[in-house]
């Protein structure tokens, strides 16, 4: 298991934050769950749009899943797209 923390965003890389970049769909309020179960490589995550509407992401193509929502105790602390741009940043 891995807690993403703003600290270790970086550690899944300036293209795998770019694809999760481009799932924000421009919602400047959004934010990012990360699947916190696994080896922490490539999570499934969701993305909660500032309409309330929520998509879950398969981590290894970046493609919808077939699940409407993650447990949320499986997820990561919120991450706006602010946080995300700054761990590309910090690469």
């Amino acid at each position: 298991m891995i807690v993403w923390t703003r600290d270790n965003l970086s550690r899944l890389g300036e293209r795998f934050l770019n694809r999760v970049l481009i799932n924000f769909q421009n919602d400047g309020q959004a934010s990012v769950y990360f699947g916190n179960t696994g080896r922490g490589i490539i999570p499934n995550y969701e993305i909660k749009h500032s309409n309330d509407s929520v998509v879950t992401y398969r981590g290894q193509n970046h493609n919808p899943h077939t699940l409407n929502q993650f447990e949320e105790g499986n997820l990561s602390e919120p991450f706006r797209i602010d946080d995300i741009r700054d761990a590309i940043n910090s690469i």
